[in-house]
């Protein structure tokens, strides 16, 4: 952030959104071999407030790097709500750093900018003194949780199994077979990332719009062709990710929690097949 940040409006402002959205105060129990999410009355955000003005600017970054390989370590207790920490580092006379860890669980990608926002309207409010302008309550995790009761999982699994009939095993990569029953050698796993140019983004921007697809088509696409190619199959299967959020349920786009659902994509490819 930059500029005067009055630290106990930001702070109060967190606590305001925290009373308003549920998700942000749930943890999750489990009772025999069910677990249970749990939503407390009330939940504290936790804040940790350091001064690194006494700092050189040089160190700022490595600094905050460690800070945030700690904070993944530290994990949480899924038992105790919040499952999210807060820091809040003073780096210059009008620079602040700030670090918002949660638990997957509590919340997908979409929700984030749906609680920032409420987060700054509220600061916004705090610091100006104004009143935040009237809004209609978006529905929250109980109408999704009574709409999911009410789905027909008969019609859901029809569905599913027809769409994967024939499929009987998970797709191989080159290292879940055994040895010696690949081509290429088991070498464990990796990461790597690829920085790509402005030049080769533009390139694969005009080709998916040249093929009337999103990106994500694209990436699907080609992840099914480099899983048949390196498993030998023509069928193969592999998980995406949606965004959940029924549009039976008025306003879900509105809804903070976790929605995402991750259903299987299967790919049967043709040879002679062109991209």
């Amino acid at each position: 952030f930059r500029g005067a940040l009055d630290v106990d409006a930001f702070i109060a402002a967190w606590r305001d959104v925290f009373a308003e959205e549920p998700a942000l105060r749930a943890c999750f129990s489990r009772v025999g071999s069910e677990a249970y999410q749990v939503i407390q009355p009330v939940a504290e955000p936790g804040f940790r407030l350091e001064d690194w003005r006494q700092y050189p600017d040089s160190e700022h970054e490595a600094r905050f790097n460690r800070l945030m390989d700690g904070d993944r370590k530290q994990g949480f207790d899924l038992e105790e709500a919040p499952l999210q920490r807060f820091a809040l580092l003073r780096v210059s006379r009008d620079r602040w750093r700030f670090l918002w860890s949660n638990d997957h669980l509590l919340l997908d990608g979409w929700s984030l900018p749906i609680v920032l926002r409420a987060v700054f309207a509220n600061y916004s409010s705090r610091f100006t003194g104004t009143m935040l302008p009237a809004k209609p309550t978006p529905p929250g995790l109980a109408d999704y949780a009574e709409w999911l009761q009410h789905q027909n999982r008969n019609a859901s699994m029809s569905f599913w199994s027809s769409r994967v009939a024939g499929f009987s095993h998970p797709t191989p990569l080159p290292f879940d077979r055994k040895p010696g029953a690949s081509r290429v050698a088991a070498g464990g796993s990796r990461s790597y990332s690829l920085v790509l140019s402005e030049e080769s983004t533009a390139r694969l921007e005009a080709f998916a719009r040249n093929q009337r697809i999103t990106q994500a088509t694209l990436a699907q696409g080609t992840w099914a062709l480099l899983l048949s190619i390196f498993s030998g199959e023509e069928d193969v299967v592999f998980g995406t990710t949606l965004s959940g959020r029924p549009p039976e349920i008025p306003g879900s786009e509105n809804m903070v929690g976790m929605f995402i659902n991750t259903l299987p994509f299967r790919a049967q490819i043709q040879r002679q097949q062109t991209v």
